[in-house]
């Protein structure tokens, strides 16, 4: 097998229609059959749709969620607009219908060759993303995700690391750390045409913690370029150039969010145990799973946590139907003394149990084992939290 090829494997229990794809493929250049194994995913994934949809769109949101370099063909006889809409919501990239035309399904090749070109080679760095979101404005959302990227970059010192602030209206990253925002998310946005690795080196501002910060848009004009190929492609680039990406995308889901969270592995949703908070968690997560978004990799972090209060977390839990993967401290005064200086809690209060308990976080997070199976990580970080 040449190296340049790239790998493709077969989901589809038809035999007929396997051996059908199997001739096209093997006719196209730069293509490599590969037993289908579902621990070890492919480039290309040709998916063939179950008669129970949903447990389709189940498999293929945790394919997206666990393997995001992978992209995914969804062949089926049902054509109707619902379904693709579904597709293309669950992270499909091309629909071939059945019976297969072998013109259309050449084509879709073609544009899969084309956009795999863009890619940096299979070889290459694949940073972890992992993105932080809010339940409701106020939580502690950037507080958490700047302090985790510091902590993971102390935890590291190996290991590169990069904050991305995609709080299109409201983003503080930059401020929490003192960082001037000379160059923005905007920049990035207005020269997607440009963007490489040695255009967004120069975009991006390294502070002393040692982690890279890209912050938000800063000009009201250039909230509308913030759009979710824009932030695909970014997010796809800083893979191949950073060992982890953490994410601050404040407390909406506007498109960018969701394209966010569609790729990432890793998802922290922040609340505190408020009984507004809690409403509008449980609200978070009903939207998101209408909208047939992957949820089940979704972790609560409670910040501010306090053993005393009228909302427990056994009352969250039983709300939620799920446990919380971690809780930070409530310290008042070091979190705000540390925003006020523009420097993380590790320089403001080293010794504190609020930043201990990130130190503790990023830990866990950066001696993860390379698995599909997100639960037992996080029942690990239940744990030992």
């Amino acid at each position: 097998m040449a190296v340049d090829t790239i790998s493709v494997s077969l989901d589809v229990k038809n035999e007929w229609l396997r051996n059908e794809f199997g001739e096209i493929l093997a006719a196209q250049q730069g293509f490599h059959l590969v037993r289908h194994d579902p621990h070890r995913l492919p480039e290309l994934l040709i998916l063939e749709m179950e008669e129970d949809r949903g447990k389709t769109f189940a498999q293929i949101q945790a394919i997206v969620t666990t393997s995001p370099w992978t992209e995914i063909f969804l062949t089926s006889a049902q054509t109707d607009s619902a379904v693709l809409l579904e597709a293309l919501r669950a992270g499909v990239k091309e629909f071939i219908p059945q019976p297969i035309q072998r013109a259309e399904l050449e084509e879709a090749l073609t544009r899969f060759q084309e956009r795999h070109k863009e890619r940096k080679p299979a070889t290459a760095k694949r940073g972890k993303l992992i993105t932080v979101i809010g339940s409701k404005g106020g939580v502690g959302t950037t507080t958490i995700a700047v302090n985790l990227a510091t902590s993971l970059s102390q935890a590291n010192p190996d290991r590169s690391v990069v904050l991305v602030d995609l709080n299109p209206q409201f983003g503080d990253a930059a401020l929490f750390l003192d960082v001037p925002p000379t160059h923005t998310m905007g920049d990035v946005a207005k020269n997607l045409s440009r963007l490489d690795e040695t255009f967004l080196t120069s975009i991006l501002y390294k502070h002393s913690s040692g982690v890279h910060v890209l912050p938000s848009v800063d000009a009201v004009e250039e909230i509308g370029m913030l759009t979710p190929e824009a932030v695909e492609k970014t997010l796809e680039l800083l893979q191949t150039m950073f060992d982890y990406i953490v994410i601050d995308s404040g407390d909406s889901l506007a498109d960018t969010t969701l394209a966010t969270l569609n790729i990432s592995p890793t998802v922290f949703l922040v609340g505190t145990l408020t009984l507004p908070v809690l409403r509008n968690t449980k609200r978070l997560l009903t939207i998101l799973a209408h909208l047939n978004y992957p949820i089940d990799h979704i972790n609560i972090i409670v910040n501010r946590y306090e053993k005393h209060t009228e909302v427990s977390v056994k009352d969250m839990e039983e709300v939620l139907g799920r446990k919380a993967s971690w809780m930070i401290p409530n310290d008042y005064f070091a979190t705000m003394n540390a925003i006020n200086k523009g420097q993380p809690l590790s320089t403001i209060a080293g010794r504190a149990d609020v930043t201990k308990s990130f130190k503790k976080l990023a830990q866990a997070l950066s001696t993860e084992k390379q698995t599909t199976e997100k639960t037992s990580f996080f029942s690990r970080l239940f744990k030992s939290n």
